[in-house]
């Protein structure tokens, strides 16, 4: 039978769409856009894919470093020294720490024993299956049809080891740790320097989770020297609960009656 004048049209029309070839595309050298566009966006996941192996490595292994903290001394209207010692012991005994003798004079030592975190397991876990899911996205310009043509979803197949990642972290995590601590006072007793050496973590953590608390009431903290304190955007949002010392009134000598 003879068709309508207005169904071939319609037919003119649909055949004419724009898009209807993109089907053909097989390979990334069928890409339409930009061939410049695409390699640059796939050099520059390349170069940054080191950086989430490095995460995995780092995770739950110790960064030693010597850190120096300063706060006003007792004749600067701040803690005096063995108050300011007290405080820090408090905060690792808080913690679970021990205190022992250190091999070297003049020092301290604080020995506890690190826990791997759940919730650092599972970040590792989602960084790494991230990873893999841009790693499938990229591939899939350059093999529509997945791994020897078993479908696109195969591309995204290698997620399934991203639990792996949390596993090799949690068994590293658990180790001692062990800070170095020297406390002393310049002259006049207008500053107290607190030298620590150890875990990066720790030595930061003890430094923004404890506060000093004078005889005249001020509130201090330690501050790394030559630095300043600025506050974050996000103020104490998510921050461990912060341990305040109050330093001891001095007695007073009685006089004794006869």
């Amino acid at each position: 039978p003879r068709s309508h004048p207005l169904q071939e049209r319609r037919r003119t029309r649909r055949a004419a769409l724009p898009g209807d070839d993109f089907v053909a595309t097989t390979s990334v050298y069928d890409y339409e856009g930009s061939q410049e566009a695409l390699w640059t966006s796939f050099a520059l996941f390349a170069v940054s894919l080191p950086g989430v192996i490095s995460t995995v490595n780092r995770a739950g292994q110790p960064k030693y470093v010597e850190k120096y903290y300063v706060m006003p001394g007792e004749g600067n209207g701040g803690m005096d020294i063995k108050s300011t010692a007290g405080g820090i012991v408090a905060w690792f005994k808080n913690k679970n720490y021990a205190m022992e003798d250190s091999p070297e004079p003049g020092k301290v030592r604080f020995v506890g024993n690190m826990q791997a975190s759940t919730s650092q397991a599972l970040f590792l876990i989602a960084v790494v299956a991230g990873a893999l899911f841009a790693i499938g996205i990229v591939l899939s310009a350059f093999y529509p049809n997945g791994f020897f043509d078993l479908g696109a979803n195969s591309l995204f197949l290698p997620m399934l080891i991203s639990p792996y990642a949390g596993w090799y972290y949690w068994g590293r995590a658990f180790r001692k740790d062990i800070i170095e601590l020297s406390l002393e006072a310049d002259e006049g007793d207008k500053e107290n320097t607190m030298t620590l050496l150890g875990d990066e973590t720790t030595i930061e953590s003890m430094a923004v989770g404890i506060r000093f608390k004078s005889v005249a009431g001020q509130i201090f903290q330690l501050v790394e020297k030559d630095m300043e304190v600025v506050d974050g955007l996000l103020g104490d949002f998510g921050r461990e609960e912060t341990l305040v010392f109050e330093a001891r009134a001095p007695a007073k000598a009685t006089e004794k009656r006869t």
